[in-house]
């Protein structure tokens, strides 16, 4: 039973279990820290260090221990496990403001799944590497093919997640689910154990290459040359790092479609798949057709960022992820060529995980503080393309490196030079790379060349720097890029905030200083609920999201304000009076809580607020933790009786008033919203259309605002309604309703 398909098997299960939890477990902590993205990128962390570490223990174990051992080590670890699995979303998780949020996350997540984790992070490795060790001389299946099978689980569970089994089953079915497909990996891991003892016990294991001894320890990692290390790292780290920067990339500078994020994931996943087989693509048997598409996208993609055009978008994105395609084909296929002997191939893995794990901390941690303008995802390509040329040629050799240090160091500080001192054009961009293509063509690489990708490199960065006469402000942090533009509207100075492709807030300066503008124009929706709340004496509303600070303008002698905001950085652009004066001039001592609104609102006092706004999207994407049954009961906590709540949804993706509505009816409670779709002659000045939908415990506000300001009640189909336990985005999306 100790074949291939057994451990095919064994190795997409696993990995099906490995990706889906990731997921679950972030879920299940959502709610407690908040909405803040470093929740994400901590259990990014932990994740890739456990597959790390769990790659390192099969290594050991592969190395150090007698052949019949680690697949009964491996056993028991994963029958103990069973007992370390704390999952249940609906515990109260203790998290205190004393407590540091990163230590405290790493430690939660350890106990909710570390050591079960631990043991799907181990199988890849060890299980290919107890292949090897037991398999018979008559198999000519390569162990390396079994890592083509892991992923495929892995690209599964990726597609099943957010379109099966998050909308269909919820988080309580998903790990009733996880948990049972848990033991029957435990169950096959223990088999395995057996038969693999029992092989040992009644037959000497059937690998040629295993000693007397009962070890695998032929071929040592110390024949393993510094340039083979150095290649594997440099082809693991790119498609690490490019996966991050192309996804932040095409969601925040392109388009925030939901789930865009899911095909450059999905496309890194396939490649191990494709190029880790026994039976590689046709494309992979042409290493010059392979360079040249590489190359030629990869010109493309960076002309493309180049250039910077809004339009096109989806043509920009299907060519993003065509380039991404053939890089990391061609980065993964590399390390496949360049792959050491079965017998070492823990080692192997180590190593590229390590890079890859380098890879990803570099996009979330290292770039950020090195460029302030995000501009790793073109250097990364223009990187890769000097990679490509000089590995084609064996440039990059021990001797090389040592004889033209000297040479490569001046190159280097040459392109600094040119990034500093001189303005490149776009048109002599696009003849460097019109220069390149065709020696792609041609397939006459030549060293020059190296320069050329300098100059190329240089030409991008330049164009991208935001430090002209209209930027006032770039900031960038882990909540994204902010930019401040000056403008010019009704031949008056205007100072706009843009995050992304989105438009957070825009102020006019001279006459119309304090009047709120954009979504939340006194013409608009929000001008409506305002004016309907105007008599009510000495309010107290709750603003989640601060932007600009524009909604402080509403306010008058009877109007306090609190705002709740996570970004440091947004609150720092709105209490500047250079950049905005909203804050300053209408409401200069107003409160801002910093945080998760959720989290942050839920520490105030029962029934003190008069109105909550709730408007803390980030781009278009969708904060679902702000807007489940459990996010609202919490608001309502906070609400006086006769108060409301009002959910700024305008969004380009999404229609989230059925979503609301289905909640405010599950809680009794009464809505109406207003899609405000006037055609106004100066876009800015006179109002951007804007969606509102407000809900309350009675009908005064909602009445009033239906029967005088041409506002409505939902009364289309709606979805189930979003809980912390259950949450599907494909029930907003405008495209399917």
């Amino acid at each position: 039973m100790l074949n291939y398909r057994f451990f095919s098997a064994l190795l997409m299960l696993s990995a099906i279990l490995l990706f889906s939890i990731q997921p679950v477990v972030s879920r299940i902590i959502l709610p407690t820290l908040g909405g803040s993205t470093s929740v994400w990128t901590v259990s990014m962390m932990f994740f890739q260090f456990m597959l790390l570490f769990g790659y390192v223990w099969a290594h050991i174990m592969n190395r150090y221990l007698p052949i019949w051992m680690p697949p009964i080590i491996q056993a028991a670890i994963a029958a103990i496990g069973i007992m370390f699995i704390s999952l249940n979303p609906s515990s109260n998780l203790s998290f205190t403001a004393m407590d540091n949020p990163i230590l405290w996350q790493l430690w939660t997540l350890f106990c909710m799944i570390g050591l079960p984790y631990f043991m799907l992070a181990t199988n890849a490795p060890l299980y290919q590497s107890i292949y090897q060790n037991f398999s018979s001389q008559t198999e000519i299946k390569s162990a390396y093919s079994l890592y083509s099978y892991s992923n495929i689980g892995s690209l599964a569970a990726l597609i099943a997640y957010p379109f099966i089994l998050d909308p269909l089953l919820g988080l309580d079915n998903h790990i009733i689910l996880w948990k049972s497909g848990y033991i029957m990996l435990c169950c096959i891991i223990i088999i395995s154990a057996i038969l693999s003892l029992w092989t040992c016990i009644k037959h000497s294991p059937f690998s040629h290459d295993k000693a007397s001894t009962g070890k695998s320890t032929n071929i040592k990692v110390s024949d393993i040359s510094f340039m083979t290390l150095l290649m594997w790292c440099l082809y693991a780290f790119i498609p690490s790092a490019l996966l991050l920067s192309l996804t932040n990339h095409i969601t925040t500078d392109i388009a925030s479609t939901p789930l865009l994020w899911i095909i450059p994931l999905a496309i890194y996943i396939l490649s191990f798949v494709l190029t880790f087989s026994d039976k590689p693509l046709a494309i992979l048997s042409n290493s010059k057709r392979l360079y040249s598409l590489s190359a030629i996208f990869s010109v493309l993609s960076i002309c493309l960022l180049i250039i910077g055009t809004p339009y096109f978008i989806w043509f920009q994105v299907v060519i993003h992820n065509i380039t991404f395609f053939f890089v990391v084909m061609l980065c993964h296929f590399q390390l496949y060529l360049r792959r050491p002997h079965a017998d070492i191939l823990t080692f192997f893995y180590i190593f590229i995980a390590f890079a890859g794990f380098l890879g990803g901390a570099a996009k979330v941690f290292l770039f950020p503080q090195i460029f302030v303008v995000p501009l790793e995802y073109g250097i990364l390509l223009c990187g890769f393309v000097i990679l490509l040329i000089f590995d084609t040629h064996n440039y990059i050799t021990e001797k090389n490196i040592k004889n033209n240090f000297i040479i490569y160091s001046l190159i280097i500080a040459f392109g600094i030079i040119l990034i500093f001192t001189f303005k490149f054009e776009t048109i002599y961009v696009s003849l460097l790379s019109l220069i390149f293509l065709l020696s792609v063509v041609f397939n006459n690489y030549k060293k020059p060349f190296f320069i050329i990708y300098i100059a190329l490199t240089a030409s991008y960065v330049i164009s991208k720097q935001p430090f002209g006469d209209d930027t006032l402000n770039y900031s960038r942090n882990s909540y994204g890029t902010l930019i401040v533009e000056k403008s010019s509207i009704d031949n008056t100075t205007a100072h706009l905030l843009h995050h992304g492709t989105t438009l957070h807030g825009i102020q006019s300066f001279g006459k119309n200083e304090t009047t709120p503008l954009s979504y939340y124009h006194r013409s608009g929706p929000l001008g409506d609920i305002f004016d309907v709340i105007k008599n009510k004496q000495d309010k107290l509303v709750a603003a989640l999201g601060l932007g600009v600070g524009t909604v402080a303008c509403y306010g008058d002698s009877q109007t306090q304000f609190n705002f709740y905001e996570i970004n440091p950085d947004i609150i720092a652009l709105a209490k500047d009076p250079q950049y905005f004066t909203y804050l300053s001039l209408c409401a200069p001592d107003a409160p801002i809580f910093i945080g998760d609104a959720r989290l942050k609102i839920a520490e105030q006092k029962d029934s003190i607020y008069d109105f909550i706004l709730v408007d803390t999207f980030s781009s278009d994407s969708i904060p679902t933790h702000i807007m489940t049954k459990e996010a609202i009961e919490q608001y309502l906590k906070t609400l006086k009786q006769d108060g409301l709540i009002a959910f700024h949804v305008s969004n380009r993706y999404f229609d989230l008033i059925p979503v609301i509505t289905s909640i405010a009816n599950d809680l009794n409670l009464t809505s109406a919203y207003l899609k405000d779709k006037k055609n106004r002659e100066d876009y800015y000045l006179e109002g951007t259309p804007s969606q509102y939908i407000i809900i309350e415990r009675n009908k005064n506000y909602t009445r009033t605002l239906i029967n005088n300001h041409n506002w409505k009640t939902y009364d289309g189909d709606l979805p189930k309604p979003w809980s912390d336990n259950h949450v599907n985005i494909f029930s907003a999306i405008k495209f399917f309703n």
